[in-house]
């Protein structure tokens, strides 16, 4: 089975957010399930090219339509550890993709149909092998499978018989498309469509109220693609009630027969304590054998990441519980909660200046919105020698991995989250998540006091406020005294913790699953 990825993002060369680490660690496990997996997207003059082995070009001139004419690009190829690369290189005079950014341009909109329309073209002239399946991500890639649909639907008039079996063989093209997040739709109008020469009647499944102009790409993908999934079984749930379908609910609730939740996994490869470049000492409990002096040993290297991490910042060095924090500071992560755990530790410290706060907190996260991260600069200089509270706001690859290396909680509060990955990697780390009951957050972490589970079927603290109320209060609170007054029992979560599987195997395999479904709907 042939597998196109069709993507915006790719780590590590080109990441934005999780879904650079999702089309690499499920196109990576799809490769070692043996299936011929190649990923397309556009060559960003900002690709960090060290990454890429054997880049060369592999077709000149290849037209693409927009806008009435059609313009050239240039396909190149190369390798990603084991992964098939294609870059799009455009040469449109607008230099789509030679902005030093991925995301965040005024035209964005115009980028990625570009984008969809020469991925299109490419498949139509056979410079990409015509695979079985197309995976399309985001709004990003929505309009592939509009073009895709409308080739279906069209008179076959072809001016040659090699254009003939491309195009028969294009129709036989199954079209999964994933749901990262609703809340990105790709607002545009139904003229922008049209620059990607899409016929009225496809672009019906993209209006907004059956009337005017204004469209949503992301609509259109949900009607006219194969199959859908979304990042986590509970999301797929939560984006059919108006709470969480973004003005969409109505049409996933349309689709819901075809619609499956995954939740995403990690790359076990890349993100593992116990041999992670990036941290300055590691740890392990990956031997369910371990001695009791092994397991002391494994207890004190990642207490002396954590040493690692307060001398670095200059906090208070005290046997007290390091909160941790990655996240990308906009309205959905939940930032009232962030907040108030940064005064509910400042509170913690002048009830305790006698023994030391009973909590320090490290926030790492940069904001995309001016006002955000103005009102988060002013507490980073309001806490700046805060003995137990740091606050860094630019990104940092490196810190990421050493904040999640040094926590023993990490704090996940979003108001809605499809999956998250930052739960995840922390429960890797034996770092014990605070999350937020809802999405990915609530089919990954199980509060230790969930009626009929046992110990060992919990991994965290959950709760359910949609504001910072005495609950999400109460909740810290467990989390603090179980660290301080039962650490035999801390150390057996953390182990537990350890132990679980949230790699990419499971999720592969269920993504395989649907390929081979979709294959049979005609």
């Amino acid at each position: 089975m042939k597998i196109l990825q069709v993507s915006t993002e790719l780590a590590p060369l080109a990441k934005v957010g999780g879904l650079a680490d999702v089309i690499y660690g499920l196109s990576e496990e799809l490769v070692r399930l043996n299936l011929d997996t190649e990923i397309i997207l556009p060559k960003y003059d900002c690709l960090d090219l060290r990454h890429i082995s054997d880049l060369k070009v592999v077709a000149h001139s290849c037209p693409s339509f927009f806008e009435g004419a059609w313009h050239t690009n240039t396909l190149w190829s190369g390798q990603v550890d084991r992964l098939h690369l294609y870059l799009v290189e455009s040469h449109h005079e607008n230099r789509f993709f030679n902005r030093g950014c991925i995301y965040g341009c005024h035209d964005d909109i115009d980028r990625f149909l570009y984008f969809n329309r020469a991925v299109f073209d490419l498949l139509q002239q056979k410079k990409l092998r015509v695979p079985d399946v197309i995976h399309l991500h985001e709004w990003t890639g929505a309009a592939l499978s509009l073009l895709l649909a409308d080739r279906e639907k069209g008179p076959e008039e072809p001016n040659s018989t090699g254009e003939r079996e491309c195009r028969r063989t294009l129709n036989d093209v199954k079209r999964i498309f994933t749901i990262h997040n609703l809340s990105y739709q790709g607002q545009c109008s139904l003229s922008d469509l049209r620059k990607i020469g899409l016929s009225e009647a496809i672009s019906e499944n993209a209006r907004v109220g059956g009337k005017g102009e204004e469209a949503i790409l992301m609509k259109g993908a949900l009607l006219s693609a194969t199959y859908l999934t979304a990042v986590s079984p509970s999301y797929a749930e939560e984006i059919k009630t108006p709470a969480f379908g973004c003005g969409l609910e109505d049409v996933v609730k349309h689709r819901g027969s075809r619609l499956k939740g995954i939740l995403n996994g990690i790359d076990a490869k890349y993100w593992d304590p116990e041999h992670d470049p990036l941290l300055p000492i590691h740890f392990s409990w990956r031997n369910h054998e371990k001695k009791s002096h092994d397991k002391a040993a494994t207890l004190e290297q990642k207490k002396k990441v954590k040493q690692a991490l307060k001398e670095r910042f200059g906090l208070f060095d005290g046997n007290i519980p390091l909160m941790g924090c990655v996240a990308r500071l906009v309205p959905q992560k939940g930032l009232d909660f962030i907040k108030e755990t940064i005064r509910f530790i400042s509170r913690k410290a002048k009830q305790h200046t006698k023994h030391g706060s009973e909590a320090q907190f490290v926030l790492l996260g940069t904001s995309p919105i001016p006002e955000v991260h103005a009102d988060f600069l002013a507490l980073a200089k309001e806490f700046a020698d805060h003995p137990h509270i740091r606050l860094i706001l630019h990104h940092d690859e490196a810190l990421a991995h050493f904040v999640y290396g040094a926590s023993d909680l990490f704090l996940v509060p979003s108001l809605f989250e499809p999956c998250g990955l930052t739960q995840l990697i922390a429960l890797r780390y034996g770092a014990v998540p605070i999350v937020r009951k809802t999405g990915g957050l609530k089919d990954s972490i199980v509060d230790l006091e969930t009626p009929g589970k046992s110990f060992k079927e919990t991994n965290g603290f959950t709760f359910d406020s949609m504001v910072p109320d005495a609950h999400f209060m109460g909740t810290l609170e467990r989390a603090l005294s179980l660290f301080s007054h039962h650490p035999q029992k801390w150390h057996e979560l953390m182990q537990n913790n350890m132990l679980m599987d949230f790699s990419w195997e499971k999720p592969a395999k269920k993504y395989v699953e649907i390929y081979r479904l979709a294959s049979t709907i005609f």
